[in-house]
């Protein structure tokens, strides 16, 4: 399967306009995907089931909320 930019510009219309709309809730969202980005970061050597658990909810609420759903 093909990948980078050149995968997303073969993708269909409704795949694009998918990711734009990814794209857009994900940058809405900078300040809890770098608090999770962090809390990753911290654990990586360590990482266990559910250690970012409180970080990833509050991106994932975020991302939810900013594409509408």
């Amino acid at each position: 399967m093909p990948s980078g930019p050149s995968a997303v510009a073969a993708a269909a219309p409704s795949t694009r306009r998918g990711i734009q709309r990814l794209k857009q809730g994900v940058t809405q969202c900078s300040a809890q995907a770098t608090q999770y980005g962090r809390c990753i970061s911290t654990v990586f050597s360590d990482t266990a089931k559910d250690s970012c658990r409180t970080e990833f909810e509050a991106f994932s609420r975020c991302v939810k909320t900013a594409l509408g759903r």
